[in-house]
């Protein structure tokens, strides 16, 4: 197999592993540890009835797409999936509502109380 002109064991080598083994754990530990945070995410966002509109969806997949350079959500979409998109969203609503659970709305400030 060739990419752009190496092998892989020259990517690897490029790369800054010693063996291929290396490459292998490594990118073992970094699957595991992507999957957990996703468990984590989704766990989370279940156990707190969060959701996601499909306006709030189509808003950070423009996002997203315009930030790293593509034409079309599309694009984006086939390159990163659905899933990277969602997961994104969950992160910034479970930080949000645990920031706002502790008296802290979403720009870092207190939640003042509202005036009896």
């Amino acid at each position: 197999i060739n990419y752009y002109g190496k092998t892989l064991s020259e990517l690897v080598s490029a790369f800054g592993y010693a063996t291929m083994d290396d490459f292998f754990s490594e990118t073992l530990l970094n699957a595991r540890k992507d999957v957990r945070e996703e468990m984590i995410i989704y766990q989370t966002a279940r156990a707190n009835d969060i959701t996601i509109s499909d306006e709030e969806y189509n808003a950070k997949a423009t996002e997203l797409a315009t930030q790293n350079g593509y034409e079309t959500v599309k694009e984006f979409e086939e390159t990163v999936g659905a899933d990277y998109i969602k997961i994104e969203i969950y992160k910034e609503k479970i930080i949000n509502k645990a920031l706002e659970a502790n008296g802290i709305n979403s720009n870092g400030h207190e939640i003042e109380e509202a005036a009896e």
